[in-house]
C-alpha cells in the first residue's frame, strides 16, 4: 500500500500505520522488520501535502525509538523532514516534523546533520509559529541543538534569544518551561549575555519570580540567572536599579522553600567567580543572608550556601566578615556532616577562609578541628584529603598550631594519602609536608613512617605540580640525616641526576638534587669532579675517582672489602676528630650484598696529627695569603716534596701506594698515610686541611689525576683597604708550592694539564 500510486491508499496507510505504531514498542520494531521504513521516508518528498503530513506524522510516531532513529537517518529522512518545515508547508505538516526531529536532535550524528543541512534556522523560524505544538516541538529542538556551541552562535546571529524570551508568555507552562531550558544553555554565552542585556531580559525573569501564579518557572529563572549575572555589565545595571534587592529578598523570603534557597545561593555563587561581581556583592553584604543557610537543615542548601561563600571568600575583607559573623564556625560544623558531598564542599570553604587570614585559622583551632583533619585525611575521598592538606598547609603558619598537628598524627595522615593517585591530593599533601617538615620532630615521624620511598615516586610524576612539591619535601629532609639516608637508600640521588640531566628538569628538583648531593660529598666529588667553596668536609669522605652517571656508587663498607687490585686506591678521608656518622657506611645503592666480615674503617692518625699541627701553625698567622702559601708547603712536603713537571713520570707514586695497599690489604687507603703522592692526592690534603682551618677553598678534579684547588684571595691597597671582588686563585702543591696562578692564566692552565 505505501507504494500504490493513488494518494487515498497512501493516505489511509500511513494513518493506519501511525495507530499500529502509537500502541506498543514490539509493533513500532515489528514494522522496522517489514521494511516499512523506507517506503514511508520515501513519502515525506510526495507531491501531496496531505501525504507529507501522513508520512511525518507516521515518522513522529517511530522516531521516539534510537535503533528505528538510525535506520531513518540511513534513508535520508533527516533531510526530509527539514525540507517540510520551509514556510509553504501547512502547519500540520510542521508539527509532525518538528515532532520527529526533536526526536533525532537527541543524537549527536543528527544534530550534526541537521546544522550541516542549515535546518537551524528553519527550526528558530518557526518558534514564532502561531501553533503551541509547533513551537513546542521547535523550542525543544533548538534546546537539545544548544549542547552545540555553534548552535549557539547561530541563535544569536539570528535573533533567536530574542524570540525564546518571547515563548516566556506563552500560556502554556510546558513551552515556558523549554524556553527556560533553552535560555539556560546559551546565557553563559558573552554575545547571548549580550542580547539578553539589550532586551532587559534578567528584569523579565525577575518578574517570573514576583509572579507567585508562575511559581513553576522560578527555579528555571533563577537557574538562568546563574549564568547571566556572570555578565558584569547585566549585574552593574540590575544593582543599580533595583533588581538585584529583589533577588535577595525572593531569597529571603523563600526561606522555606530549600529549593529556591538552593538556587538563589548558586546564582550569587556562579556570579561570583568574576572579581568585580564578587566585589558588589560583598558591598551588598550578602554573606549575612548565605550564612545562616549553612545552619540549613536541608542539606543541599546548605552546600549551595556553602559554594556561594567560598566563591566571596576569596576576597579578603568577606574573609573577615564571614568569621567575624559566625562562617567560620559553622563552616566547621557542616564539615563534620556525614554527606560526603558536603564534607567536600565545607573543606573548600575552610580552604578560601583559612588562606592568608590568621582570624580565621585561629576560629578553626578553636573548633578542635584536629583530630577531624587527620581523620579525613586516613579515610576521606580524593577531594577532600586535597583540600584539607590545602587547610593544614594554611594551618602551618603558626608554630603552636603545627606542633599540636604533629602530636595528633598529621605526618602519618599526610603519608596514607600521599598513597592516593589522584594528582591533586599528592602535590596538596606534598606541600603540606614541605610545611610541616620545618620542625625535627616532624621530621623524625616522617622517618618512622617510611614515606621517602613514595615520595621519590612522586618525583617521576607526569603532573608538574606533583613533581615540583615532591622535589620541596625532598629539599626539607635534607636537615634530618636519618632521612637523607633513607632517600640516598631508595634511589632519590640517582633519580634525582637522570632528571637533572634531562630537558625537563626544573628549578626545584635541580635544588631538591643539589641539597643532596652536599649533604654526601663522596658521591657528588665523585659524580661531578667539584666541591665547591660551599662544601666543607667534615664528615668521613672518600674519593673513589670519577664515577659515571650511570653506575652504582657503592659505599665504603662495601669497598673496603673488595680483594686488593691493580686500579686506583680509594683516598679515604676519616679522621678521630670526625666523631659523627659517616656518611660512608649508607648503602647508596640499596643492594642486597651478603659480607662476611665487615672490614673496619680504619681511623686516620697521621690526619689528625696534620690537623693538629696546622691549627697550632696558623695561630701565629694572620694573612690569609700567608696562610694558604704556608698550607700549600704543609702539604707538599707531606706529600714528598716539590717535583718539577719534567720529572712528574719519574716520581714513584705508584709503588709506594701499591705497597700501601698489600700493607693494608686493602684498596681504600687514608690520606695521611700517603707520604708521595701526585696532584689529586696533595689537592685532596689541601682541601681537608683548609676546610678544618676555615680557609675558603674548593676541590676540582681533572684529567689523568689532575687535581686542583681555588681560592678566593682580596688583595689590599696601599690605603689598607680590600680590593673587591676577590680573586679565583690556583694553588701550585706540586712544582711551587704556594704558588698562587689567576684561574684562567697560561700558567694555571699549564698546571690543570700534564
Amino acid at each position: 500500500m505505501l507504494q500504490s500510486p493513488e494518494e487515498n491508499v497512501l493516505l489511509v496507510a500511513c494513518e493506519t500505520l501511525y495507530k499500529f505504531a502509537e500502541k506498543s514498542i514490539e509493533n513500532k520494531i515489528q514494522l522496522l522488520s517489514l521494511g516499512a521504513i523506507e517506503h514511508t521516508v520515501k513519502l515525506l518528498n510526495h507531491e501531496s501535502k496531505m501525504v507529507k503530513k501522513n508520512a511525518a506524522m507516521c515518522i513522529s510516531s517511530l522516531a521516539s525509538q534510537v535503533s528505528i532513529r538510525l535506520v531513518l537517518q540511513n534513508f535520508g529522512c533527516v533531510e526530509s523532514l527539514l525540507k517540510l518545515l520551509h514556510p509553504g508547508e501547512e502547519v500540520a505538516c510542521h508539527e509532525f516534523s518538528t515532532l520527529s526531529l526533536s526526536f533525532f536532535a537527541e543524537d549527536y550524528v543528527s544534530k550534526a546533520e541537521i546544522f550541516e543541512k542549515n535546518g537551524f534556522p528553519l527550526v528558530i523560524a518557526l518558534l514564532q509559529s502561531p501553533d503551541c505544538d509547533v513551537q513546542r516541538n521547535a523550542v525543544r529542538i533548538v534546546e537539545l541543538m544548544l549542547d552545540d556551541c555553534r548552535n549557539i552562535t547561530l541563535l544569536n546571529e539570528l535573533n533567536g534569544v530574542a524570540l525564546l524570551f518571547n515563548l516566556l508568555n506563552s500560556e502554556y507552562p510546558v513551552i515556558q518551561l523549554l524556553a527556560l531550558d533553552a535560555l539556560f544553555k546559551c546565557s553563559n554565552d558573552v554575545e547571548c549575555q549580550n542580547a539578553i542585556r539589550k532586551i532587559d531580559g534578567v528584569s523579565k525573569l525577575v518578574a517570573i519570580l514576583e509572579n507567585q501564579v508562575m511559581h513553576d518557572l522560578h527555579l528555571s529563572c533563577l537557574k538562568c540567572l546563574t549564568f547571566i549575572l556572570e555578565d558584569i555589565e547585566s549585574l552593574k545595571i540590575i544593582q543599580n536599579n533595583g533588581i538585584f534587592s529583589k533577588i535577595l529578598m525572593f531569597i529571603t523570603k523563600a526561606i522555606n522553600i530549600p529549593e529556591m534557597q538552593q538556587y538563589g545561593a548558586s546564582v550569587i555563587a556562579s556570579a561570583s567567580q568574576i572579581d568585580e561581581i564578587r566585589r558588589l556583592f560583598v558591598s551588598q553584604e550578602v554573606e549575612k543572608t548565605l550564612i545562616p543557610l549553612l545552619a540549613n537543615e536541608n542539606q543541599q542548601t546548605a552546600a549551595a550556601s556553602a559554594k556561594a561563600l567560598l566563591t566571596l571568600a576569596e576576597n579578603a575583607s568577606c574573609r573577615d566578615k564571614i568569621g567575624k559573623l559566625g562562617g567560620v564556625s559553622l563552616a566547621v560544623q557542616f564539615l563534620k556532616n556525614e554527606n560526603k558531598d558536603s564534607k567536600e564542599i565545607a573543606s573548600l570553604l575552610l580552604v578560601n577562609l583559612t588562606h592568608s587570614n590568621v582570624n580565621n585559622c585561629a576560629i578553626v583551632m578553636e573548633n578542635n578541628i584536629t583530630d577531624i583533619f587527620i581523620q579525613y585525611l586516613l579515610t576521606g575521598s580524593s577531594i577532600l584529603q586535597s583540600n584539607i592538606a590545602i587547610c593544614l598547609s594554611n594551618l602551618a603558619c603558626n608554630l603552636n598550631w603545627r606542633i599540636d598537628f604533629e602530636q595528633h598524627g598529621v605526618i602519618n595522615g599526610l603519608c596514607v594519602a600521599l598513597q592516593s593517585s589522584d594528582f591533586n591530593v599528592q602535590k596538596n599533601c606534598c606541600k603540606a609536608l614541605s610545611f610541616y617538615l620545618n620542625d625535627e620532630e616532624a621530621r623524625k615521624k616522617l622517618f618512622v613512617e617510611n614515606a621517602v620511598s613514595r615520595v621519590i615516586e612522586l618525583l617521576q610524576s607526569s603532573n608538574h605540580d606533583v613533581c615540583q612539591n615532591a622535589s620541596w619535601v625532598i629539599i626539607m629532609c635534607t636537615l634530618e640525616k636519618d632521612l637523607v639516608e633513607a632517600i640516598l637508600k631508595c634511589g632519590g640521588l640517582k633519580l634525582l641526576q637522570k632528571m637533572s640531566l634531562s630537558s625537563k628538569t626544573n628549578p626545584l628538583t635541580q635544588t631538591a638534587f643539589d641539597k643532596l648531593m652536599n649533604s654526601h660529598l663522596s658521591m657528588k666529588y665523585a659524580l661531578t669532579g667539584i666541591l665547591t667553596f660551599e662544601n666543607i668536609i667534615k664528615e668521613t669522605f672518600f674519593d673513589i675517582g670519577k664515577v659515571s652517571p650511570n653506575a652504582n656508587f657503592e659505599s665504603i663498607q662495601v669497598l673496603s672489602n673488595y680483594p686488593v687490585d691493580h686500579r686506583r686506591p680509594i683516598l679515604l678521608v676519616n679522621p678521630e676528630s670526625f666523631t659523627k656518622k659517616s656518611e660512608a657506611l649508607k648503602d647508596l645503592d640499596n643492594q642486597d650484598i651478603c659480607v662476611k666480615e665487615i672490614t673496619a674503617i680504619p681511623t686516620d692518625n697521621n690526619l689528625s696529627t696534620y690537623i693538629e699541627e696546622t691549627r697550632i701553625s696558623f695561630l701565629s698567622i694572620n694573612n690569609t695569603k700567608e696562610q694558604i702559601f704556608q698550607l700549600a708547603r704543609y702539604v707538599c712536603q707531606k706529600m714528598g716534596g716539590p717535583v718539577v713537571k719534567a720529572d712528574i713520570g719519574s716520581f714513584s707514586f705508584e709503588l709506594h701506594i701499591s705497597e700501601l695497599k698489600q700493607e693494608l690489604q686493602s684498596n681504600v687507603i687514608p690520606i695521611g698515610m700517603i707520604q708521595r703522592g701526585i696532584y689529586y692526592h696533595r689537592a685532596l690534603l689541601f682541601k681537608v686541611l683548609a676546610d678544618q682551618l676555615s680557609l675558603v677553598c674548593s676541590l676540582i678534579r681533572g684529567d689523568y689525576g689532575i687535581a686542583w684547588n681555588e681560592v678566593l684571595l682580596s688583595d689590599i691597597a696601599e690605603n689598607g683597604t680590600v680590593e673587591l671582588p676577590p680573586r679565583f686563585l690556583i694553588v701550585d702543591l706540586m712544582h711551587e708550592p704556594g704558588r698562587l696562578m689567576e684561574r684562567q692564566s697560561r700558567e694555571a692552565i699549564v698546571y690543570q694539564r700534564i
